[in-house]
């Protein structure tokens, strides 16, 4: 398991809905269709990130919580 921190940028989110696609059980739509984290480890590490990498606005932020570099968008 990757030790980083997953967050939606709330104001760059298109609400598309690739993100809960790839990746359910760590992201959902809000009923506002903006998307959210529901669970940080809830897939695996490489779903998670081909989740953050499929989003067309880079609205996921993933940083790693050893280092504080952001690691996707690079």
């Amino acid at each position: 398991m990757a030790n980083w921190t997953v967050t939606v940028d709330e104001s760059t989110c298109i609400g598309c809905q690739t993100c809960p696609e790839v990746a359910p059980k760590t992201f959902r739509m809000r009923q506002d269709s903006i998307a959210e984290v529901i669970q940080p480890y809830g897939d695996d590490s490489d779903t998670i990130m081909r989740a953050a990498q499929s989003c067309p606005v880079d609205a996921i932020v993933i940083t790693d919580n050893d280092s504080s570099q952001k690691l996707w968008p690079e």
